[in-house]
């Protein structure tokens, strides 16, 4: 069972980036849904961390929202969450951060 969270500083700073176009394009209601849907897969990988999809180099993806994937490793007893992008970016631009 997963103990902790840590997210690379890479990922985090696109899912901040998400929050923020949404505040300033859509609404601050529509960035809190966002925020939710993330806590809730985070928690939702922490209680199943194999109920996601396989990823590159040892990771794994879970759909956020349909225009969100966040890759993730399981580490010992720790989610790291190394990635956080568009759906719609080319698959050759993920990168996946090393914490």
């Amino acid at each position: 069972m997963v103990e902790s969270v840590r997210w690379s500083p890479e990922a985090e700073a696109r899912f901040r980036a998400v929050v923020s176009y949404l505040r300033t394009n859509w609404s601050v209601r529509d960035a809190h849904r966002f925020m939710q849907r993330t806590d809730q897969a985070v928690r939702m990988i922490m209680r199943f961390p194999g109920m996601s999809r396989k990823g590159r180099k040892g990771t794994r993806e879970v759909l956020v929202t349909k225009h969100n994937i966040m890759t993730f490793r399981i580490k010992k007893k720790e989610l790291q969450i190394v990635g956080f992008w568009d759906t719609r970016q080319h698959p050759s631009r993920r990168r996946i951060s090393e914490l």
